[in-house]
């Protein structure tokens, strides 16, 4: 039998709830900006139903694929291609936490206090090789996580804004051409 013990209602999980439920949160930002860029860059509304059902990396590389076709130059495809694929790695991350059995850890052998790391045997590999592997990740990694979500969602935000500023600018200018 394993020695891995249960720990419900813990004191000492709730740091650890706290970051996993405010990257989880925090993600949700992501999956939004999904759907909006999606909604603003397809040429094929009727598409929308489709697309809400694919998982995220699938949506995002869906983006960045209607992006590369409707760049207005090359910073802002290589910028969309790196936010976009960032965001990609978070939703392993995030993945792992939301669907796998947490374990926590203790660099002390006494597993005294809050514990120093959380681990999580991967459940879901796609490879038989590394089901149950574990995984270990610090207080401090997650935070970086959380802050780098924080930064991805105000920035990819933003290139969408720009995007739509040009498309809508052409189609204005064609108005009134088409006015005159």
């Amino acid at each position: 039998m394993s020695k891995i013990k249960y720990a419900t209602n813990s004191k000492f999980t709730t740091p650890w709830a706290q970051r996993v439920g405010k990257l989880i949160l925090n993600f949700a930002g992501l999956e939004f900006e999904s759907y909006n860029w999606f909604i603003q860059l397809t040429e094929k509304p009727e598409l929308i139903p489709k697309f809400t059902l694919k998982t995220f990396k699938n949506r995002a590389d869906k983006i960045i694929e209607l992006a590369n076709e409707r760049a207005f130059n090359r910073q802002w495809r290589y910028d969309v291609a790196e936010g976009w694929t960032d965001a990609i790695e978070l939703a392993k991350l995030r993945n792992r936490l939301a669907h796998n059995p947490l374990v926590f850890g203790w660099i002390d052998k006494t597993e005294k206090g809050e514990p120093d790391f959380i681990g999580f045997p991967d459940m879901r590999s796609r490879t038989p090789k590394s089901v149950g592997e574990p995984h270990f990740i610090s207080k401090m990694d997650i935070d970086g996580a959380i802050n780098q979500i924080a930064k991805i969602v105000p920035h990819l935000n933003s290139l969408l804004h720009q995007w739509c500023e040009l498309r809508d600018d052409k189609q204005n200018d064609r108005n009134s051409v088409s006015a005159t």
